[in-house]
């Protein structure tokens, strides 16, 4: 079931999400409602949403038959989407965006930190 989650993740998610976000970042976040006025915005975006994201996916994607990078990559996996959580948390705290925009965002990134910890348990009790 990890090595499942880890696929559908690995190239559903961040594989093709990355490549969207490298090749059409400005459309990706306007679905958002996410706007960025400069060219230096877009490259940054490219970086560290697409590039980053990319990786990712290739990493969960390898990890499934390399199994000594399993338990790294859902390391990984939890610090990431822990990260885009708690930050997702001090926005509702800050008020700066509606709760509403968020809360999906904020749910998605807390169901990745629950199969992270889910699948780190699994992995700790398995031979």
């Amino acid at each position: 079931m990890i090595r499942a989650v880890l696929l559908i993740l690995g190239i559903g998610f961040y594989i093709i999400g990355g490549l969207l976000l490298l090749v059409q970042p400005e459309e990706m976040f306007a679905r958002i409602d996410i706007l960025f006025a400069s060219p230096m915005a877009i490259e940054e975006l490219r970086a560290s949403h697409g590039g980053v994201w990319l990786c990712t996916g290739i990493a969960c994607v390898v990890s499934i038959w390399r199994r000594e990078l399993l338990r790294p990559v859902l390391i990984y996996l939890l610090i990431f989407n822990g990260g885009y959580a708690v930050g997702r948390l001090y926005s509702f705290a800050a008020g700066s965006v509606a709760v509403t925009q968020l809360l999906p965002l904020f749910l998605f990134d807390m169901a990745l930190v629950a199969f992270a910890l889910f699948a780190l348990r699994q992995l700790k009790q398995s031979p």
